[in-house]
């Protein structure tokens, strides 16, 4: 959006900004994040690992309101609107998040190999997210269906089959 707009310095401020506040912040909260919380709140990870991890997500949230605060400037449009049409599906990951919590002592560190727990992990997240996707956010969901077919039907009309053989340009040879 910021490209049709023609705002490539925006785009590149706020991108750059991203890795600098994402290491920062990792180093804040791998730090000081176990001296508050104490080790083993969440779960065997205590040594700031976790907490690092939420650097992470703590980052891109940071980020995309910051992209959410241009829009703004541009267009204005409320960030509120904005995020009014992103919460049914941040609202959807609450019963995934429910259930990988409820999982996780049968896939947890140990019980399987590393490979094999990551992709239960993902057999997991995807079993409860789209379903609830579906319910709790339907629009989004039947948007994202869509956008889904149409992309695949103009794959597919651009891509010849094999039993229809490619038409040969009439144009001289060495003219194209």
């Amino acid at each position: 959006y910021l490209q049709v707009k023609n705002m490539p310095r925006t785009i590149m401020v706020l991108e750059c900004a991203k890795p600098i506040a994402l290491v920062a912040l990792m180093d804040l909260f791998a730090t000081f994040g176990p001296r508050v919380a104490g080790p083993d709140v969440l779960g065997r990870l205590g040594t700031g690992e976790c907490w690092a991890s939420a650097a992470v997500g703590v980052v891109f949230a940071l980020n995309s309101l910051s992209y959410m605060w241009v829009f703004k400037r541009i267009d204005v449009v409320s960030i509120s609107s904005q995020l009014a049409e992103l919460a049914p599906p941040i609202i959807a990951c609450a019963p995934m998040v429910a259930a990988f919590v409820a999982a996780a002592p049968a896939i947890g560190p140990g019980s399987l190999r590393p490979v094999v727990r990551l992709l239960a992990e993902i057999g997991v997240g995807v079993a409860v997210f789209v379903p609830s996707a579906f319910v709790i956010a339907p629009s989004a969901s039947r948007e994202f269906v869509g956008l889904l077919r149409a992309a695949l039907e103009r794959r597919r009309s651009a891509t010849p089959s094999p039993s229809r053989p490619v038409p040969r340009s009439t144009a001289p040879a060495g003219s194209g």
